[in-house]
């Protein structure tokens, strides 16, 4: 493994050997196609309920803000009213009071659509973005884990016996020829 710094760079002939490669890609256990198509349209058919879920969830919005909108045309309207009596300036009082209590229902209502919006939009884009992940698992992949340190120890031990096992086997076997080449 080459290391490299700045009074030591990379030279351009270290790449030799994948400029060669490159003008005649063939897949490799190291090399190999990605079908993009098929990942795009996987990754649109998985991304597309979460995209209408945005989409429903911003309709909704926009039709909360509209009867935000005329709810608060209409309190504007009778506060503006003008009442002659103590009566109406109390009816008037209760109306606005009443209108009020739903501005708040429907402006909550109406952030909740858009917090929706914006989360099943994210959730959409986070599943279709990833094809763009180009850090992909190798398909050619030997298959070997990371175990626990106490069996790897385990194992190389058991190994290293048998190991020493055979040299011995080999030992006694070489002394016997030479023994009866001697003999």
């Amino acid at each position: 493994m080459k290391s490299y710094n700045k009074t030591r760079p990379i030279r351009i002939e270290e790449f030799q050997t994948e400029k060669d490669w490159w003008s005649q890609r063939k897949p490799t256990e190291f090399a190999w196609r990605v079908d993009f198509a098929a990942l795009m349209e996987d990754a649109r058919r998985r991304a597309q309920p979460r995209w209408d879920a945005a989409q429903q969830a911003g309709n909704d919005a926009r039709r909360m803000a509209e009867q935000l909108a005329d709810l608060r045309e209409k309190r504007d309207a009778l506060i503006k009213e003008p009442s002659a009596d103590a009566r109406s300036r109390s009816k008037r009082k209760g109306s606005i009071d009443a209108l009020d209590e739903q501005i708040a229902v429907v402006s909550a209502e109406e952030e909740s659509f858009r917090r929706l919006n914006k989360s099943e939009q994210s959730a959409g884009d986070s599943i279709y973005n990833a094809i763009f992940n180009l850090d992909m698992k190798n398909p050619h992949d030997t298959g070997v884990a990371h175990t626990d340190p106490d069996e790897l120890l385990a194992d190389y031990r058991r190994l290293m016996t048998e190991l020493q096992q055979t040299r011995d086997r080999l030992k006694d076997e070489l002394f016997a020829a030479l023994q009866q080449s001697q003999g």
